[in-house]
């Protein structure tokens, strides 16, 4: 029945409906006190209702209840910092991230926090680490198949989106028997877009002269990651912020550069 309650009061709150929201998630806590997830969802309730402190208490309790959940470390934090605890809210992003290293939007609520506590230069660090975890997230999930999806050319790919792909690339690489890395040629990608040489592969490992083993990241690797990217508005969302920062930093030209990818992935 608690779980129920929950359920129905994550619906209410997508649907704007925050005080109906909270009646019942109070309920479900009321019925389940060592329910983890009725606590986590009240808290969310709160935040909403913006209760910031009574929020923070909620999702304090549910981590109590549920130990090292990033989900909730998450909600934590960010009910913290709009509380104005920037300190104790990096210190639970801190936790979720040594739980999982690629949740991304950890880091950018870190790089967030950061910002409003004037350290820009490690919130443009983090935006950063956060946008390579996501790289991470994406080239994790490829399967490197004849039959994996093609994907067309991506006519917008800018500089910033190719280097995340290429780290993307060099982390697979990195934990494969590889030797090195190579990719394709402007006149090897127009060839597959036409004939479909590559098939759906990703990568193909092929040895060199001298013996060494070589993986060839092929045309549909780049436009499955840059389709990736303009997903949701996780990336746009990182490079968006990241944009803010940079310009408080002075660095205006690096600022419209990232503003420019956030409004390329963006339109989704």
């Amino acid at each position: 029945m608690s779980r129920e309650l929950t359920e129905r009061s994550l619906a209410l709150i997508s649907s704007g409906q925050i005080v109906e929201a909270g009646r019942l998630a109070v309920t479900a806590v009321e019925q389940a006190p060592d329910d983890w997830y009725a606590h986590y969802v009240l808290g969310m309730c709160l935040r909403f209702a913006q209760d910031y402190a009574k929020a923070c208490a909620s999702h304090s309790r549910a981590n109590e209840l549920s130990p090292g959940q990033p989900s909730v470390l998450l909600a934590l934090a960010i009910a913290r910092q709009l509380n104005g605890e920037y300190p104790e809210a990096i210190e639970s992003l801190r936790l979720a991230l040594e739980i999982d290293g690629d949740y991304v939007n950890a880091y950018n609520t870190l790089a967030m926090t950061q910002k409003l506590m004037g350290a820009f230069e490690k919130a443009a660090y983090n935006y950063d680490a956060g946008a390579k975890a996501l790289a991470r997230v994406i080239v994790k999930a490829l399967r490197n198949a004849e039959d994996s999806p093609r994907l067309p050319h991506f006519d917008e790919m800018a500089e910033l989106s190719t280097n995340y792909a290429m780290f993307g690339a060099m982390y697979l690489a990195a934990n494969a028997a590889v030797d090195g890395i190579s990719w394709p040629t402007g006149e090897m990608a127009l060839r597959d877009e036409r004939t479909q040489e590559f098939r759906g592969w990703y990568w193909q490992d092929h040895r060199t002269t001298d013996g060494k083993m070589t993986r060839l990241f092929l045309p549909n690797y780049f436009n499955t990651f840059y389709a990736r990217l303009q997903a949701d508005s996780q990336y746009a969302n990182l490079m968006g912020n990241r944009s803010t920062v940079l310009r408080l930093m002075g660095n205006a030209q690096e600022a419209a550069e990232h503003l420019r990818e956030a409004e390329t992935f963006g339109r989704r």
